[in-house]
């Protein structure tokens, strides 16, 4: 019997993997993310911290290429009162 279970789990794995090779890899990724999202357990996140405090956690485990791509996107995407802001706030670090 648990031999049958074995089998089937690993030919499930093999046809998801198949299945990931054959995506086109802008699609890969989200798919796999979402993928091990839904797999990960919960955890307290924003409820027990602040929004920055979240954010901080999450820059500090992301790669150097991740914080350069969010960080010109999100940046991309403020208004420009709010790209002046930033900018006046970043430039205090500098120095």
């Amino acid at each position: 019997m648990k031999t049958q279970q074995y089998r089937d789990r690993y030919e499930a794995a093999s046809a998801l993997i198949d299945a990931i090779r054959n995506c086109h890899p802008e699609e890969a990724v989200p798919i796999m993310a979402a993928a091990l999202d839904s797999l990960t357990p919960e955890y307290p996140g924003v409820t027990f911290r602040s929004l920055m405090e979240e954010a901080e956690c999450w820059a500090m485990l992301a790669g150097r290429n991740e914080r350069k791509a969010y960080a010109l996107q999100c940046f991309k995407a403020m208004r420009l009162s709010d790209r002046k802001a930033f900018l006046a706030y970043a430039h205090r670090w500098l120095t």
